[in-house]
């Protein structure tokens, strides 16, 4: 790791909408990435299926996600509404599907 990079903040941003089968995966995969302050934006456009519940479970015990829920606005909008939550310090975007 380059120096200095334990003390970075990265956000990763995440859109979803109907994801219940991939989110917990999707969310766990990125929580378990190691070297950097990590906050994950998620960013729920919309769902109609369990991935709302899914997500407010995962949140309610790790701080670093942060749970967004929006109406269905598409994954350019979710994006958008992530961003403008996020620490602009080093971003990575998340795609689930």
């Amino acid at each position: 790791y380059r120096s200095g990079w334990m003390s970075t903040l990265v956000s990763a941003l995440l859109p979803v909408r109907d994801a219940e089968q991939t989110v917990e995966q999707a969310v766990a995969s990125l929580a378990a990435q190691d070297g950097a302050q990590l906050e994950i934006v998620v960013v729920d456009d919309g769902s109609e299926d369990r991935t709302g519940a899914i997500l407010a479970r995962i949140a309610a015990r790790d701080a670093r996600v942060r749970l967004i829920r929006q109406e269905q606005l598409g994954i350019v909008a979710a994006l958008n509404r992530a961003a403008a939550d996020w620490n602009p310090s080093k971003i990575a975007c998340a795609l689930c599907s």
